[in-house]
């Protein structure tokens, strides 16, 4: 074969070995473009599965118990509050006012603990059933686990109060009557605040209280005013009206200082006994989801924010008092450790 052949064949070769390539070369890219064509995974998707999930609730009335009857103070309270709340509820919801009175609001509290924690059944109630009352030995419950605490309401105190009518018309008056008299003091239930607070002016006085423990303040109220008992150991909310309009006659004032409002009143703490208050507030059960309780939470704060809340606790002689879900946490604890010490130095749990 001549040599100018052979150079053509290669030549030939070569040509067709580029060609080859080049359409190999072709096709790759075409493949590569046609995968880089696809749709990246969706953005939407994506932002999507970043958005924060949001609780869409409450979609039914949420029950808001209280462990005492209608008219009295926590009834009272709960009721004010609740109407201030209405235009913050979201999906236009309402929130109803169960009353469960017994054993000093222990029955209410020990039901909302045994409900489902979805935020439909909470509770207000005052302190005193959750903190003072489990050292007593006769509740279902024994610590504050049992509850989420959500938002603290009001703090006050408490007043020691007579008829009116009453021969006693002040406190030296009632210790002069205690000496040859025991002297019959209602409460708003059996082992309560006021139980405490009374056995501590029972110590300081040598005067012979005996409780008579109704279930709630009204009752109590009902019967001093009946002439059936001789006093009543009140939260300062449900006494302060009767003792404006004369119907009651106050004694002790069971706060710091003085009541601003009755500065003739003398504190407790001039004698030398421990002053004692009360708040009042909202919880749910235990293992509450945190956006329920947050959702409930601020729709109670935006109600003691809302223009007419002054107006409205003016009305029902309370004092507010906002504390969070953490505040009113260590409110409690603190409250439980105090009663723990005083019920068990008083002797109150043995009898």
């Amino acid at each position: 074969m001549g040599k100018g052949k052979i150079k053509t064949l290669l030549l030939a070769f070569v040509l067709m070995l580029l060609f080859v390539l080049t359409a190999c070369g072709g096709s790759t890219e075409s493949t590569s473009s046609g995968e880089s064509a696809e749709a990246p995974p969706s953005e939407t998707t994506n932002e999507a599965e970043e958005e924060e999930v949001t609780v869409d609730f409450p979609t039914k009335p949420i029950n808001l118990n209280v462990g005492f009857a209608a008219g009295g103070a926590t009834d009272v309270l709960a009721r004010a509050v609740v109407e201030l709340a209405q235009d913050y509820i979201p999906n236009n919801e309402n929130i109803v006012v169960v009353n469960q009175p017994g054993a000093g609001g222990v029955v209410a509290a020990a039901e909302v603990m045994n409900h489902n924690p979805d935020g439909y059944n909470i509770l207000m109630s005052p302190s005193g059933p959750l903190t003072l009352t489990p050292h007593f030995g006769d509740t279902p419950y024994k610590d504050l686990e049992g509850l989420t605490p959500i938002i603290n309401i009001t703090t006050d105190s408490y007043f020691l109060v007579v008829n009116g009518t009453s021969e006693i018309e002040s406190y030296e008056d009632l210790l002069e009557y205690g000496k040859e008299n025991h002297v019959d003091f209602g409460t708003a239930g059996a082992r309560s605040v006021s139980s405490v607070a009374m056995r501590s002016v029972a110590l300081e006085t040598g005067v012979d209280f005996v409780e008579v423990p109704f279930e709630g303040t009204a009752p109590a109220r009902a019967a001093l005013l009946g002439d059936h008992i001789d006093a009543v150991h009140n939260v300062e909310s449900d006494v302060l009206p009767y003792l404006e309009s004369g119907e009651l006659n106050g004694l002790l004032y069971f706060g710091f200082e003085r009541h601003p409002d009755f500065p003739d009143i003398p504190s407790v703490t001039e004698y030398g006994i421990p002053a004692f208050t009360n708040s009042f507030f909202v919880a749910g059960p235990r293992d509450m989801p945190e956006e329920v309780r947050n959702i409930i939470h601020d729709i109670f704060k935006q109600a003691m924010e809302d223009p007419a809340a002054d107006e409205t606790f003016k009305k029902i002689m309370a004092t507010p008092d906002y504390r969070d879900s953490d505040g009113l946490a260590e409110l409690l604890q603190g409250k439980f450790e105090v009663n723990k010490e005083v019920v068990e130095t008083s002797g109150l749990a043995d009898e």
